[in-house]
């Protein structure tokens, strides 16, 4: 298979855990024969183009202008990653695009309406979750797009049963549509 990876963290740019995680899967793809390309953001010293451990990772820098704040530059984000993955497709045709959280959800879902392609979604965490509820506009706004993003999403993948059953609870996902596969260890990287 040819897999897009949508990603706004990926090592040696580490936010949190997911950057990690989609570098150890992207690997893990890679080793069973796939092609996996991510599209990540772009970090200062940081190449727009590596190829490492089979993995081709695409950096991008958000569209231009100074963000106003976190949710304007992950929208420029959306655009520039939109903007690389057409530009990857005319190269050849992907057999899925998997976007991780919603922070890349408006690109996910426009290469997915754009080219005809399924879209896979992990869920990492919830604003929910994070937050033990909604308290405000913001958390509001980024649990909408979440929702949006499993909604969109052919199959959602998520790490843990608790998870399972916050997706469940939360966004009223039917069972069939989420995948859990536990996050894994590679001991040799250790």
């Amino acid at each position: 298979m040819r897999i897009l990876m949508l990603s706004w963290e990926y090592p040696p740019r580490v936010i949190g855990g997911l950057a990690h995680h989609v570098a150890e899967l992207s690997r893990a793809l890679s080793g069973e024969g796939n092609q996996v390309e991510v599209i990540t953001a772009l970090a200062e010293g940081l190449p727009e183009l590596e190829i490492s451990e089979g993995v081709t990772v695409h950096r991008v820098r958000p569209y231009h202008g100074q963000p106003l704040n976190f949710f304007s530059w992950m929208q420029q984000l959306n655009l520039a990653m939109m903007e690389k993955g057409a530009a990857l497709c005319r190269q050849g045709k992907f057999d899925l695009v998997h976007a991780h959280d919603w922070l890349v959800a408006y690109a996910g879902r426009g290469l997915k309406h754009i080219y005809h392609l399924p879209l896979m979604a992990t869920i990492h965490a919830t604003e929910y979750g994070r937050n033990n509820g909604l308290h405000n506009r913001e958390q509001y706004y980024i649990s909408e797009v979440e929702w949006w993003l499993t909604y969109e999403a052919w199959k959602v993948i998520c790490c843990s049963q608790f998870m399972r059953e916050e997706l469940e609870q939360i966004f009223s996902l039917p069972g069939d549509k989420i995948e859990v596969i536990v996050n894994g260890i590679r001991p040799e990287a250790f």
